[in-house]
């Protein structure tokens, strides 16, 4: 139970009034000063190509030399502290001191992140674009993904030998023990890209549940200090939480992009390659939870971006062997229809994005026959009463009507579904900050009724 000047605090904060606020924040400051950020780390103190990286043909000397500075800086630290870290936890002998090791990698990589303000002045007297786009036109995203809209029985087919799982040292605190895994990609975004997650689990009790959950675009937990874990409640009551990096994100971070914008710069392609990816890491991370003990329970979810993943998991699953299918869902703000988002969401509008789209093809009528990939299509193969739902009632970034579009097509009953009056990014918060420990109750209820069929 919070404190009651905790609550309080978080019924003012938790409502529609902060999305309404954060979505003109998120369009003109985070991802303009994390497009310079993503830049000034790809070519170092270098202005001119700095000036290039930005499209544009030059740029303030003053300000752009001392950000560049700052950051290449920030970028050492961290590179110095993440190789420790990695010989520390993967090596052949695990270091004494663990988890100061892992403090030292967050610290460095707050820093990191946090030097996107360097780039604060230089935004305001010379304004840097939200996104790099790189819309690429239907006839490549046809060349690249045609095959799999041709066969969408094995659209998301797993590896056959998908290779052995790298578990790092694990170090305990506060009841919790955490370690890492990591395997190359099944579907790299880049060279040598690896699919990372953080476990998190239970010291004091068995483990009765394991639950995969995926991050919304842009959400690099990982690289900030502070952040609250997600469904952090649920280790108390005995469940292991797995929460991997999404491509492009974090550790899979693509060079010259910031975390997430090869989605929204991407257009289709970038959207296509990211559920192609994403999606089969969950199946396989639900297959390595699964071989700890195939009586505990395995859920797999998502936030926004995670919940568009987890969906597609969900149909997916039909088509993968019984180790790899979840046996219950966690959706928190999930959309039915892609077209919705994109076209009519908050943030994509804000963005430039529908504009970006037709101008390079990319009609509501042209992305339409992508849905199987895009989009759940027909019902899950979780049983519907193992689905539980989170949606805000004045969510506009993925639209609210269109997430209880899905929960009516896949007849989850109406005890699942959790709606509050708050917009996307505050019921998100909502669930991080346990402020409404429903969905979370209902979620441990459900996983208690024992395996899926």
């Amino acid at each position: 139970m919070l404190p009651d000047w905790r609550r309080t605090f978080n019924d003012i904060l938790l409502r529609p009034w902060f999305d309404r606020a954060a979505v003109p924040m998120l369009a003109r400051w985070y991802f303009p000063l994390s497009r310079a950020w993503a830049a000034g780390l790809q070519v170092g103190r270098d202005r001119v190509a700095f000036a290039e990286a930005l499209g544009r043909s030059a740029v303030p000397a003053g300000l752009a030399d001392a950000a560049l500075a700052g950051l290449a800086a920030r970028a050492e630290t961290h590179a110095a502290a993440a190789a420790r870290w990695d010989d520390a936890f993967f090596g052949e002998t695990p270091a004494a001191d663990l988890p100061g090791t892992e403090a030292a990698r967050l610290d460095t990589a707050h820093d990191l992140m946090a030097a996107r303000s360097l780039f604060a002045r230089l935004h305001m007297v010379h304004p840097v674009p939200a996104v790099r786009f790189a819309v690429a036109p239907p006839d490549e995203v046809l060349a690249r993904h045609g095959a799999r809209l041709g066969t969408p029985a094995s659209a998301f087919a797993l590896p056959e030998d998908s290779g052995p799982w790298e578990v790092s040292a694990a170090f305990d605190h506060r009841g919790r023990r955490t370690f890492w895994l990591r395997l190359p990609a099944p579907h790299p975004a880049q060279p040598d890209d690896r699919l990372w997650a953080r476990v998190v689990e239970p010291l004091d009790r068995p483990c009765v549940g394991t639950v995969v959950f995926t991050h919304g675009i842009a959400m690099e937990d990982e690289h900030w200090r502070g952040r609250a874990t997600p469904l952090g409640a649920l280790t108390a009551q005995g469940f292991r939480l797995v929460l991997p990096e999404g491509p492009g994100h974090g550790r899979r971070r693509c060079p010259g992009l910031y975390g997430g914008e090869q989605v929204l710069g991407g257009g289709p392609m970038g959207l296509l390659d990211y559920l192609h990816g994403h999606v089969v890491d969950l199946g396989l991370l639900t297959a390595w939870a699964r071989g700890l003990d195939p009586l505990v329970p395995v859920a797999v979810g998502g936030v926004s971006l995670g919940a568009l993943t987890a969906q597609m998991v969900a149909t997916a699953a039909h088509q993968w062997p019984a180790e790899n299918r979840p046996d219950a869902l966690l959706l928190v703000t999930p959309s039915r229809s892609l077209e919705a988002v994109v076209f009519d969401g908050a943030l994509t509008r804000a963005l430039g994005l529908p504009k970006v789209l037709a101008d390079a093809g990319w009609t509501a009528e042209a992305i339409a026959p992508w849905r199987p990939l895009l989009e759940p299509v027909g019902p899950p193969a979780v049983d519907p009463a193992r689905v539980v739902m989170v949606l805000g009632s004045a969510d506009r970034v993925t639209p609210y009507l269109e997430g209880l579009a899905l929960a009516t097509a896949w007849t989850v009953p109406a005890a699942n579904i959790f709606t509050g009056p708050r917009g996307h990014f505050t019921t998100a918060m909502s669930l991080s900050l346990n402020h409404d420990p429903r969905p979370l109750r209902r979620l441990v209820e459900v996983m208690g009724e024992g395996r899926g069929a």
